[in-house]
């Protein structure tokens, strides 16, 4: 196969399926990953793919809204661990506030048991599920209704927001980055979780690896304004540097068997009154 030949396919497949990883492509066409990598420096100054940390993601418009149906299919694994790990720094009697994606809505369904909890969110999925998992304390901010993505924004969800604190905020993003921070695809969403931010003790950013080093429509913040990053692979570069300079403590899957763990049961408090160590056995943080 020639040279343009592969790339041709290697852009195929990016826009069939989304995204793709650099061992995936590089098993795909039977090449080694130097390969790939050059391959995918020459198809995105070509505008065909734009690269992402371990691999390649479609050029869609940075201000794309994804429905939650199709978000909800993508890296389910790894949210599901994060989701779980999350889900182990929240403790009894806890006020905590979550954002309307499915990452955060991974964590909901470990949350069953846990007692006297409040949660504020402007997810409608979010909370509906929260409705049926830890019944009463559910707080749904009103706002614009986003329909693919079953959310509400806007000003009177930011005045809601205001008039609550939160012990822990955990939120999503589309993409971070060293020299861009924290980004989403809208204004109404990161101006939203800005004001949730403002309105949080503790606030951890829950974020599988494909949105290493990618970028997005409107900035939501440096990696400074966050405490703690779960995700399900160590960064590394310009990313690492920055989250390690701000102090950012990053929480990660034990090893790669816990992706097959991920519904097991979350103990309600556990590594919640320091939230310097995480469950023992699920993740552990860098020091």
């Amino acid at each position: 196969m020639f040279a343009l030949e592969r790339q041709a396919g290697i852009a195929a497949l990016v826009a069939s399926q989304r995204r793709a990883s650099v061992p995936e492509i590089a098993v795909r066409f039977g090449v080694s990953e130097a390969t790939v990598r050059r391959d995918l420096e020459f198809l995105e100054r070509s505008g065909k793919v734009r690269r992402a940390y371990g691999g390649a993601v479609t050029r869609e418009g940075l201000s794309r809204e994804i429905p939650i149906d199709i978000r909800a299919r993508e890296h389910a694994d790894a949210k599901a661990v994060i989701g779980r790990l999350a889900a182990g720094l929240v403790g009894p009697g806890d006020t905590i506030m979550l954002d309307a994606s499915t990452t955060t809505l991974a964590m909901v369904e470990h949350l069953r048991g846990f007692d006297n909890l409040r949660v504020i969110t402007f997810g409608l999925r979010t909370a509906q599920t929260l409705g049926d998992v830890v019944g009463q304390g559910v707080y749904l901010c009103g706002g614009e209704l986003h329909p693919s993505t079953l959310s509400v924004t806007g000003y009177q969800a930011e005045e809601f927001v205001r008039n609550y604190y939160a012990d822990k905020l955990f939120i999503s993003a589309r993409a971070i980055s060293a020299t861009e921070g924290i980004m989403d695809f809208s204004d109404a969403d990161a101006h939203l979780k800005q004001a949730m931010l403002a309105r949080a003790a503790t606030k951890v950013l829950l974020l599988d690896s494909s949105k290493f080093g990618a970028r997005a429509f409107s900035t939501i913040g440096g990696v400074g304004e966050i405490d703690y990053l779960i995700t399900d692979q160590q960064p590394d570069g310009p990313l690492q540097s920055a989250l390690e300079a701000s102090w950012v403590e990053i929480i990660l899957p034990r090893d790669r068997a816990q992706l097959c763990r991920a519904d097991e049961p979350v103990q309600s408090g556990v590594a919640s009154d320091t939230l310097e160590t995480a469950r023992e056995g699920d993740a552990w943080p860098r020091q």
